[in-house]
C-alpha cells in the first residue's frame, strides 16, 4: 500500500498535508520532509496516526507543528535536529514516541506530556539544550498524587523519574521544571 498525501503552499513557507485518499493507511511516509530547509510551519490534519522515522528531520528551519488529534505513533528520528522547533504540544491520545524522535532539536524548551503516553524512547529528547519545562502526568512515572519539582543536581527526584530523565532527556541541561498532574 503507497502512503498517500498531499502538500500545500501557503503564504510562500507554510506547508499543510491534507486530503488523505482512501487508501491511505494514515502514515506520514518516512523522509516525507528530510532535510527540507525551507519548511517553517507544518500542520498535520487529524487522520493520521503514525508520523513515519526521519519524516522531518535536519528540517532546520521548522518553527511550528501542529499535530493532530488522531496521532498515535512518533517513529524514530521523526523531527531529530530540527533546531528551530521552540515549544511541543503533543495530541492527548499519542501512544508511543519512539528512540530519537526529538533529538538534537536545541531550541525546543516546552513539552507537554500526556497521560495516555505509555512509551517513550531511549533518546527520545536528547540533546534538546534549552529544553526547561517539561509537563508529565503522574501515570508515566508511577505517582501516586501531584507534585512539582524543580531539578538541580542538588535536589533529590523520584528514581522513576529520574530514570525517565537518564533515558529520554539526557543532554538537557537546563532542565529545572517537572510538573506531574493528575
Amino acid at each position: 500500500m503507497n502512503d498517500v498525501f498531499k502538500v500545500k503552499t501557503i503564504l510562500g513557507m507554510t506547508f499543510v498535508l491534507t486530503d488523505l485518499g482512501s487508501d491511505n493507511p494514515r502514515r506520514l511516509p518516512s523522509r516525507a520532509f528530510y532535510k527540507n530547509s525551507h519548511i517553517q510551519r507544518v500542520t498535520i490534519p487529524d487522520g493520521f496516526t503514525i508520523i513515519g522515522s526521519e519524516a522531518f528531520k535536519d528540517a532546520c528551519n521548522l518553527n511550528f507543528l501542529h499535530l493532530p488529534d488522531t496521532l498515535q505513533l512518533i517513529e524514530q528520528s521523526a523531527f531529530t535536529n530540527c533546531s528551530s522547533l521552540e515549544v511541543l504540544n503533543l495530541p492527548d491520545d499519542i501512544r508511543e514516541i519512539d528512540a530519537k524522535a526529538f533529538a538534537g532539536c536545541r531550541n525546543l524548551f516546552s513539552v507537554s506530556i500526556p497521560a495516555s503516553l505509555t512509551k517513550i524512547g531511549h533518546g527520545a529528547f536528547s540533546g534538546c539544550e534549552r529544553l526547561s519545562e517539561l509537563t508529565i502526568w503522574k501515570g508515566l512515572i508511577g505517582e501516586e498524587k501531584s507534585a512539582t519539582y524543580t531539578l538541580s543536581r542538588y535536589r533529590h527526584v523520584p528514581p522513576q523519574l529520574q530514570d525517565l530523565l537518564d533515558s529520554a532527556f539526557d543532554g538537557c541541561p537546563v532542565l529545572r521544571t517537572i510538573c506531574t498532574h493528575d
